[in-house]
């Protein structure tokens, strides 16, 4: 399972909802499209910042993610920004290999 955050920001549409429902469970919401999707919320929060929220999930691969923000966007929930957690150790180490074998062109 590979993690992901999600950086969110609602929409007027959003905003005027939450407004006329302030009691709504917008975690719940999530959960529902998640598990849609197959994919597993680990957190969930609100934020004050430019971003309203930001959501951590696991998935077995990044177009379930993509689908959310998709399904997400395509409703004018707002925009959602997707961000995968990595293994910079890893990275290093192959960057480490790919320099070995890299030879530069000549002038």
């Amino acid at each position: 399972m590979s993690k992901f955050y999600g950086l969110g920001i609602y929409s007027e549409e959003s905003y005027g909802g939450l407004i006329q429902n302030p009691k709504q469970d917008r975690k719940a919401v999530v959960d529902v499209l998640a598990n849609a999707m197959g994919v597993k919320v680990i957190s969930r929060n609100f934020l004050r910042g430019p971003y309203v929220f930001i959501v951590e999930i696991e998935s077995d691969n990044f177009e379930n993610v993509a689908a959310m923000k998709m399904a997400l966007e395509a409703q004018g929930a707002g925009e959602l920004e997707i961000l995968e957690a990595i293994d910079i150790n890893l990275i290093a180490k192959k960057a480490g290999t790919a320099i070995n074998n890299y030879t530069p062109p000549s002038d």
